[in-house]
């Protein structure tokens, strides 16, 4: 009996369909990738509502740069990942510089 895709496999190919401008691929993903990318915002940053934020911000770039996903750099959720840590850590940097400013 064939088996069918892996997860990872199958998230690279809803990334390629959305890269393409498939709005119903890129929704799939989201779905699928959302609440671990929550989830990693929140132990970063120890807030839901700006994991929420950093979250929405990921996304935002990951349609934006969908056809810049490369499957033989890695997978399409580590991709995804990458992308929300870099946006929470950023997030948190910001916050400390504010509150570093706002102390002296």
């Amino acid at each position: 009996m064939p088996e069918g895709p892996t997860a990872e496999e199958a998230q690279a190919r809803l990334l390629q369909r959305a890269a393409a401008g498939d709005r119903q691929a890129f929704a799939e993903f989201y779905d699928q990738t959302s609440a671990p990318l929550f989830s990693l915002a929140v132990r970063i940053l120890g807030d839901a509502g700006e994991a929420e934020e950093v979250l929405q911000d990921a996304f935002v770039q990951i349609w934006g740069k969908a056809a810049a996903f490369d499957r033989a750099l890695g997978g399409a959720f580590h991709w995804a990942l990458s992308i929300t840590r870099h946006r929470a850590i950023d997030r948190l940097r910001s916050r400390q510089r504010r509150a570093r400013l706002v102390d002296e």
